[in-house]
């Protein structure tokens, strides 16, 4: 007769439903400690559940991933706008923005290499940074004629993302921002 598996089976069914409602409240404790920080908690929490780590620094280079490729979006269409759109008013502002999203995609790539160094406080000062440059972007659409492009939501979407790698930055071993090393 045929040994039966199934012993084995539902072990290893139950080893694995275990590791998976492990994780999962480790990414909620993560998103309950660290979105309340953030400028956009459920934003924050979608990001979390969406890296699926618990790992701070894998949090953040996750984070980083996802604001390096909306700046390079938000580049792009910005340089397409400045290009294309008729009103002067207009061109001046997605110039202006083209050149905010150059430096922050400069910056982001600048703190992705700091991250996986350990410098913690440079990603913070680079991270602020893409905050000030696509502050500047969207100041200039806070007056008519409004940008109908979405070049203000990603932008946005952007400053979410950067709330969340201070936070993170913030929270990394090594040098805080007293300049004491933990």
């Amino acid at each position: 007769m045929a040994k039966s598996n199934l012993p084995t089976f539902l072990s290893l069914l139950f080893l694995i439903t275990i590791s998976f409602r492990s994780s999962a409240s480790q990414n909620d404790v993560v998103a309950s400690s660290i979105c309340p920080k953030t400028r956009n908690p459920h934003f924050c929490a979608t990001v979390v559940k969406s890296a699926a780590t618990a790992d701070l620094k894998v949090l953040a280079s996750y984070t980083l991933n996802l604001a390096h490729t909306n700046a390079g979006h938000s580049l792009r269409l910005a340089r397409s706008l400045a290009a294309t759109v008729a009103s002067p008013l207009l061109k001046h502002r997605y110039s202006s923005c083209s050149v905010s999203y150059g430096r922050a995609f400069a910056q982001i790539g600048e703190a992705q290499k700091h991250l996986a160094d350990g410098d913690y406080l440079d990603v913070t000062d680079l991270t602020a940074g893409v905050v000030a440059a696509v502050d500047k972007c969207l100041a200039d659409f806070k007056k008519p004629p409004v940008d109908a492009s979405g070049l203000t939501k990603k932008g946005n979407t952007l400053e979410d993302l950067c709330s969340i790698v201070l936070v993170l930055a913030d929270l990394l071993p090594g040098v805080r921002n007293d300049g004491i090393g933990n």
